[in-house]
């Protein structure tokens, strides 16, 4: 049994109010005592509406489900004296809507026996979705550990004050060196600037009645300095009205209050920059502006929150201010009294929380009058300048000295076919040749950074659907007085039918080597008579001969096997004077180890126009690995044929133990069952135990019948993978094992659904289909719940070319826990009130996984149990 403390109830009560987290006080029959402001913000749900009512009567008819919970750990609660945990799974939003993820709460509920004899429970509840489960529950515990929350309980009649060790954290007081209980230790912790109104604030409650009482004020630490702390309390008084306690919390707002400080420091800040600031929410409402905004149009706040400000913005520009909202730069004109339109410069940037999203914007707006009219000047010489740049026959760019393009002449966009004038050096390198780009942009970085001149060869395409061609890009650094770069001037011309003809000519000279090294096979060529004038990278790779000590006839013969030599020569020799195309296999030594290794030669002649041979070019291929798979295919066959005969043998011999059961065994045992009929019903019996053993050996007779059946079944389908396949429709099978129990499902009063979709056929052993379906029907009666009418239910569905077969009952249930791993196993029972040899689930399952389906359950004990079958139709 739990100990619960007997507290006054009205102490219990003024605690209660002030602690945080989400909790209701509620009596057994879940009257509302206290409502938390935490609970109210989680339901959505009024205080004033909670307490004093039940709390099913003032929650939403979907939160039925929660409150018959809470009833429940109520009920448990009392009559346990024990705290009870509970876990709920969704939304406690009475005005939310369907959540994507249900949240999952964790739920207390503690009884709590007052003074006055009164009980009533103390429930919480708090989030337990992530990983920050408990957080609520434990705050109140974390806040004094960490110091920042102090409770305290000042008894009047007694002059004691009990401080928590909050208290002493906080001020850095040694508790065991302190007066703990003295009140006089918080008033000479006071602020002498504020003791005496502290002090008198507490004294006007007592003189108003107040029930509660509130201040702020400094109490020294003991380090000397002074630290800023919040009060909070509830006053009780006795019925004449004299306060009897107070029973409060304080925390430390000290770093808070220096917070505020600095903000107001920062907004003094702000007020004396010369340049405009202000602030917005994310909705782009302003929140702030500066002293300079304020100068410059004479508006107040209110007056820009209304949109004052945007009639001074000249119309030309009202559009560019906009995007102010967004991280960007604008330059806009502000009517500035007598002096007319200046020029100012806008930036604003999104402020966002730690999961990236906007929640405000700071924006800065500078004066660049001056600056934008020599601006606008230069603007005019520059249209000029590309007038010239436009007419030119190639294409001219410009970028910065960071190497960002700033300028593209009319005939570079002419060949590209766009007017995008945003397009990065990125999306320039995406339409080059993937050969060329990475070196033309590595070749491009070092000249920006070393500063030196660019020429580079590539190949680009005007978008993804067009050809590349070859162009010729050049660029050079134009650099002030002192050396330093302040924009590069670049061309780029075309080159590509020359680069064309160039290529064509390289390719006649390079291709056939460049394909003969690149190749994985070794690639040699001889003359019309043998004589070996070429090999590849991978002969000299692979024989460790260069080129030149391998030409002629007789290296190649010195570097066979010697038991290969022979064969090769005399097929290689018939090739040559047939022309005839030579093939063979035989093994080559690796230079690199000495190893032995099969290839798999071949040679073919080339023909001149009057058909004569001029040349012969071979390949030899590396079949080390092929040969090995060979050797490793015939022992695998070897041993697959030993392992067929082993298999054929233990058939025959599972032929003769069928035999046996169905003739030796079974014809017995319904003769010894016959005969005992014939005694019990003409013999005379008078022991006084008689009608007990004849109904044993009645039990055991058809026990061993059943269990002969069931092992005739079991060898039969070890016998046959396959049976007999056939179409069979799924609802006729259904019906005819109902009808088969019908003595069983009738005196159980089985209640049976059939939902099946089409096709309901299936190619499949019927004899099969139906020992499944009888086995697992036959179970779910036998084992049915002794407390309630049996139901037995299958559905069908198809998926991805299989039947999956659903049979779900309401009886016994399976622990599966501790029944799982056996459940399939042969000779299994689980339970003894009912006859049976345990082999039917045995049976089901060899016949499902024979024939590559599967089968799988879910049960709980005392509820049901649902098999679930996924079967393959036969080809």
């Amino acid at each position: 049994m739990g100990t619960n403390a007997t507290l006054p109830g009205s102490l219990v009560i003024n605690l209660l109010h002030t602690l945080p987290g989400n909790f209701l006080a509620l009596t057994p029959d879940l009257q509302v005592v206290i409502a938390s402001a935490g609970y109210t913000r989680l339901t959505g749900v009024e205080k004033q509406r909670l307490e004093g009512s039940l709390l099913p009567d003032v929650l939403p008819a979907s939160f039925a489900k929660y409150c018959a919970l809470v009833q429940d750990m109520a009920t448990e609660a009392v009559a346990s004296d024990e705290e009870v945990s509970r876990l709920f799974c969704g939304s406690l939003d009475a005005g939310a809507s369907k959540l994507d993820q249900e949240p999952l709460w964790r739920m207390s509920c503690k009884q709590i026996v007052q003074a006055e004899g009164q009980v009533f429970l103390l429930y919480t509840v708090e989030d337990a979705t992530g990983v920050h489960q408990g957080e609520e529950k434990e705050r109140y515990r974390l806040l004094q550990e960490a110091g920042h929350l102090i409770v305290w309980d000042w008894d009047s009649k007694k002059q004691t004050t009990w401080r928590s060790d909050g208290f002493f954290s906080v001020l850095g007081i040694d508790r065991a060196a302190a007066q703990a209980s003295d009140p006089g230790l918080w008033e000479s912790l006071l602020h002498p600037n504020e003791a005496e109104r502290v002090l008198k604030s507490i004294r006007g409650a007592f003189a108003e009645g107040d029930s509660e009482w509130q201040a702020e004020y400094r109490l020294r630490h003991a380090s000397g300095r002074y630290i800023t702390v919040a009060d909070r309390a509830k006053v009780l008084y006795s019925n004449q009205g004299h306060p009897l306690r107070m029973v409060g919390t304080t925390i430390d707002v000290t770093e808070q209050r220096e917070k505020e400080l600095e903000a107001r420091k920062l907004n003094q800040l702000l007020n004396s920059l010369p340049g405009i600031v202000w602030s917005s929410d994310a909705g782009g409402n302003i929140t702030f502006v500066n002293q300079a905004l304020r100068n410059l149009t004479g508006l107040s706040l209110e007056q820009v929150q209304q949109g004052e400000a945007l009639d001074l913005v000249h119309p030309d520009d009202r559009g560019s201010l906009a995007s102010l909202q967004d991280v960007c730069e604008a330059v806009f004109r502000v009517k500035a009294g007598k002096d007319g339109y200046r020029w100012y410069a806008g930036r604003s940037v999104p402020i966002t929380d730690e999961d990236g999203k906007v929640v405000s914007r700071i924006g800065v707006c500078t004066d660049v009058h001056e600056q934008n009219l020599e601006r606008l000047a230069l603007r005019d010489i520059s249209e000029k300048l590309q007038e010239m740049l436009d007419a030119l026959p190639i294409m001219a760019w410009a970028a910065e000295p960071d190497g960002t393009y700033t300028y593209y002449n009319r005939c570079w966009w002419n060949h590209f076919e766009t007017s995008d004038e945003n397009w990065t050096l990125e999306q320039w390198a995406e339409l080059m040749h993937p050969e060329d780009r990475n070196r033309t942009v590595e070749q491009w970085a070092e000249s920006i950074a070393k500063g030196t001149p660019y020429s580079m060869k590539l190949r680009w395409r005007a978008h993804r659907a067009a050809p590349y061609r070859w162009f010729q890009a050049y660029s050079s650094p134009v650099k002030d007085a002192d050396g330093n770069i302040r924009y590069w001037m670049g061309a780029t011309i075309d080159i590509h039918e020359y680069e064309e003809a160039h290529a064509l000519l390289e390719e006649k000279n390079t291709s056939f080597q460049f394909l003969a090294d690149v190749m994985p096979h070794m690639v040699w060529r001889t003359d019309a008579h043998g004589f070996h004038n070429y090999f590849n990278r991978r002969w000299v790779e692979y024989t460790g001969y260069d080129v030149e000590s391998s030409l002629g006839t007789e290296m190649w013969n010195n570097l066979l096997h010697p038991e290969d030599q022979e064969q090769a020569q005399r097929i290689w020799t018939h090739s040559l004077e047939a022309g005839e195309p030579y093939e063979i296999e035989y093994r080559f030594k690796r230079a690199s180890d000495g190893a032995w290794r099969w290839f798999l030669a071949r040679a073919l002649p080339l023909r001149n126009a009057a058909g004569e041979i001029v040349q012969w070019y071979g390949t030899c291929t590396d079949i080390e690995d092929k040969k090995h798979t060979e050797q490793q295919l015939e022992s695998q066959k070897q041993e697959l044929e030993s392992q067929k005969q082993e298999l054929e043998t233990i058939n025959q011999d599972l032929d003769r133990f069928v035999h046996m059961i169905g003739h030796d065994l079974r014809l017995p045992l319904v003769n010894m069952g016959a005969l005992f009929d014939a005694l019990t019903e003409n013999g005379c019996f008078d022991a006084a135990d008689s009608e007990q053993l004849v109904r044993h050996y009645r039990k055991s007779h058809k026990a061993m019948t059943t269990t002969l059946s069931d092992l005739m079944e079991l060898a039969r389908l070890q016998k046959s993978a396959q049976g007999n396949t056939t179409q069979v429709n799924l609802r006729d099978a259904v019906d005819e094992v109902l009808e088969s129990l019908g003595p069983l499902a009738s005196s159980s009063h089985a209640e049976v659904s059939v939902q099946l979709d089409e096709p309901e056929s299936i190619l499949y052993s019927k004899a099969n289909l139906r020992s499944i379906l009888h086995n697992l029907f036959s179970n779910a009666i036998k084992y049915r719940h002794p407390d309630r009418r049996p139901q037995v239910e299958i559905k069908s569905s198809w998926q991805e070319g299989n039947l999956k077969l659903t049979i779900s009952d309401n009886g016994l249930g399976i622990d599966l826990e501790k029944h799982g791993k056996r459940l399939f196993g042969a000779f299994n029972r689980l339970h003894s009130h009912t006859e049976g040899s345990g082999l039917g689930l045995y049976i089901v399952k060899r016949i499902v996984e024979t024939k590559g389906g599967q089968i799988s359950v879910s049960s709980k004990e005392g509820y049901g149990t649902t098999f679930t079958i996924k079967l393959k139709p036969m080809a």
